[in-house]
């Protein structure tokens, strides 16, 4: 009966180790977290008819030089389209494999005009945005709608880019 023992040992290990298999593709469910494959964005107006809509799914998050670890990073897109839309605009887009995405917004007319940026990935909110934007804000700089998305797997020692 002892001779056995070390067999029953190695046959528990296996049976457990093949069962953690099924586990392990299981993460993305047990931790809710799982990879983008759409996003959704909607924008209106009641005082405008068109806007300019960028986006972009290759882009640099770029840490500002003179605060690298407090300050917001600066987007430095390497690849973007920009087209002019019709208001209402409901489009769904995905994903590529850099799992990022883009998204920015400003009127087609250097009038204030107010603007709402609804944007989903796979069903969830992530911003519901409305604002009245001017062509020039104190800088001179023309304000628009903004988001910004990276999907970043969560590690040991946080997210993993």
């Amino acid at each position: 009966m002892l001779h056995n023992r070390p067999q029953l040992k190695r046959t528990c290990t296996l049976v457990a180790a093949f069962g953690l298999i099924p586990l392990l593709g299981a993460c993305e469910w047990l931790t809710g977290v799982s990879r983008p494959q759409e996003l959704r964005v909607e924008l209106a107006s009641d005082d405008i008819a068109t806007a300019n809509l960028i986006t972009s799914t290759f882009f640099l998050l770029i840490p500002d030089p003179e605060c690298p670890t407090t300050c917001e990073e600066t987007v430095q897109l390497v690849s973007a389209d920009t087209t002019v839309i019709n208001l209402p605009f409901d489009q769904v887009f995905s994903f590529t494999d850099r799992e990022q995405y883009f998204v920015e917004s400003y009127p087609t007319v250097l009038e204030e005009a107010t603007l709402s940026m609804r944007v989903s990935i796979d069903g969830r909110e992530w911003l519901d945005d409305f604002r009245t934007l001017v062509p020039f804000d104190e800088d001179g700089q023309q304000e628009t709608l903004r988001f910004v998305y990276q999907f970043a797997e969560l590690g040991i020692n946080g997210p993993i880019r």
